[in-house]
């Protein structure tokens, strides 16, 4: 009924596929501008993601209550549930995004050099469009995933990632950062279509265009969103302030280095958490009917998340002498020596992985409020500190002891809620 080796295969697949995207992005954006063209997307990039601090959480609530529901039973509350959310994430992220805009825009010179201000310009409207659609498509995505259908929103998911590689292939090697964030535009476009179509036939919903909104169910999501967005934005803004303090400590090419250092550890440890990541509607329908099987199914995702990333880890640092030279185009031993300072913070992250989607399976928010506001406190704090005091690796090396202390911090707290 739930699809759950089903979900858990295809999540792995899109992750797969994501760090093909990944690496030929960036690759064709280094050969188009080198490095700091890299460091100057990435730097756009997480001061563009700070606007979800305002963001409602309603794609996570959206899991949550759907999954939570039964289809031949329940099938308006469910429709109800799903338009409220994307209608709200529309109205919610058309504010945050012309907020975010004309504040980042009229504050340019204060976060790139003066020969990167123009580009800059160029590309900052086309980031705040496609970052529009991005999270417009997520809230209807999450709909299919609370429909226990996760593997098909992982189809759709890879469908939009090779419609960007295609697009970026054509696209950057002319028009450089300009070009790929075009194709994100159009990635996310055609994935919020589809998935609107898929949507619509499986619940039901006789609306073309999403229109029914209800205040009541408004309010139910809200309560719990509101707990869960608090934990979740935390959580978001680990990555961009650790990249903003990098930039600021290290300039546009260090980060740039630091970037290809993240993702080549990050991505695959988001491949190996997808399928843990996967159980979440399934573990959320076991605990609301209290099933026997649920400890059985939490476990499993623990052993295969901690053994999988733990291989990949060891994989990725022996390898990234050979990953520099076919993304930058020659061994820079600074790559592989982030790489290896961060792979022991990812390490110790993913053994609480499992334990972290607990809060949404239970709907108890508290323990991932109170770690990932301690964790972001210490990144802050500690990471100023490092990089006044200490060259750029000691700054990464805060960065990992931060991220490691979230993961074994979250492990013990949730396993708690456990039957």
């Amino acid at each position: 009924m739930f699809n759950l080796k089903k979900n858990v295969w295809f999540a792995v697949i899109e992750f797969i596929i994501n760090i093909g995207l990944v690496f030929a992005s960036y690759r064709l954006v280094i050969m188009q501008g080198g490095i700091e063209a890299l460091g100057l997307w990435t730097i756009l990039f997480a001061w563009t993601s700070l606007i979800r601090i305002g963001d409602a959480g309603m794609a996570n609530a959206t899991v949550r209550f759907v999954a939570m529901l039964n289809l031949k039973t329940q099938k308006n509350k469910i429709q109800n549930y799903i338009e409220t959310a994307i209608l709200t994430n529309i109205g919610l992220f058309i504010i945050l995004s012309f907020g975010g805009f004309f504040i980042l825009n009229a504050n340019l010179d204060l976060l790139v050099n003066e020969q990167n201000i123009d580009q800059a310009r160029s590309v900052l409207p086309v980031m705040f469009a496609s970052f529009f659609l991005l999270n417009i498509s997520g809230v209807v995505l999450s709909s299919i995933v609370g429909l226990h259908l996760s593997y098909v929103r992982s189809q759709i998911s890879v469908g939009g990632n090779i419609l960007q590689l295609i697009l970026v292939f054509f696209l950057v090697p002319t028009y450089g950062l300009f070009g790929l964030a075009l194709s994100q535009i159009v990635q996310y476009g055609v994935m919020l279509i589809i998935g609107w179509v898929i949507v619509r036939r499986i619940s039901g919903i006789s609306n073309i265009v999403p229109l029914g909104f209800k205040f009541l169910a408004f309010k139910e999501m809200l309560s719990f969103s509101l707990k869960a967005q608090i934990a979740n934005i935390s959580n978001g803004l680990f990555e961009p302030i650790s990249k903003i303090l990098v930039s600021h400590f290290g300039g546009l090419q260090v980060l740039g280095l630091y970037e290809l250092a993240f993702k080549s550890v990050w991505l695959p440890r988001n491949a190996a958490v997808a399928g843990t990541t996967a159980t979440l509607p399934t573990l959320t329908a076991m605990f609301k009917r209290k099933s026997s099987e649920m400890l059985g199914v939490y476990k499993k995702a623990v052993r295969y998340t901690s053994l999988s990333v733990g291989v990949l880890m060891v994989c990725v640092a022996l390898a990234s002498p050979v990953i520099s030279y076919l993304w930058i185009g020659e061994i820079v031993w600074q790559y592989s020596a982030f790489i290896i300072i961060l792979m022991v913070g990812v390490l110790f992250n993913s053994f609480g992985a499992a334990a972290y989607n607990l809060a949404t399976v239970t709907g108890y928010m508290r323990n991932n409020i109170i770690v990932n506001l301690s964790v972001l406190a210490i990144l802050i704090m500690g990471g100023v500190l490092a990089g006044l005091a200490l060259p750029i690796y000691g700054l990464v090396f805060l960065i990992a002891v931060a991220m490691g202390l979230g993961g074994v911090w979250i492990k013990i707290l949730n396993e708690r809620l456990l039957p």
